[in-house]
């Protein structure tokens, strides 16, 4: 009897000793895991701002007459002054032509990264894939939509 009792100390003194070590084991590979999440979060948010810091060209297309692409040329560059990295190289053609020139631009895959849209055409731009859904970015408050009439939307 004394020895079962003898080996039953003993195998709580093992067990306890390797649940100890497991546990330090784990404490350790938290602090690690953690130490390391760290610095990936630090690494994004330098990313982040090298992202902001770098140069940024986007090309924009539309259609119209004249009054419009004054108009549009003056946004641009109003636009340009609040972002000085950010240049647009602006595309103007009139309407005729204007939706064969797009569709050789997708069929390329090189469409503008702003294209002036009518609603004749949007829904099948947007059902193959063409355009960017805009909801997350509202969701998340980066595109600010308050002042825009219901019916735009």
């Amino acid at each position: 009897m004394k020895k079962w009792i003898s080996l039953l100390v003993a195998m709580v003194l093992i067990l306890s000793l390797l649940l100890t070590g497991c546990g330090n084991a784990n404490d350790k590979a938290d602090q690690v895991s953690t130490s390391e999440q760290t610095k990936q979060d630090d690494e994004k948010t330098q990313d982040n701002a090298e992202v902001e810091e770098k140069d940024i060209e986007l090309r924009i297309v539309w259609w119209g007459s004249q009054e419009r692409h004054d108009r549009t040329l003056k946004n641009i560059e109003l636009f340009e002054e609040k972002n000085p990295n950010i240049s647009i190289e602006a595309e103007f053609t009139s309407w005729d032509g204007y939706w064969e020139k797009i569709a050789a631009q997708a069929a390329a895959n090189s469409l503008p990264d702003i294209i002036q849209q009518d609603y004749q055409y949007l829904a099948q731009y947007a059902t193959k894939g063409l355009l960017v859904d805009l909801d997350p970015y509202v969701e998340d408050g980066s595109l600010d939509l308050s002042d825009v009439d219901e019916n735009s939307i």
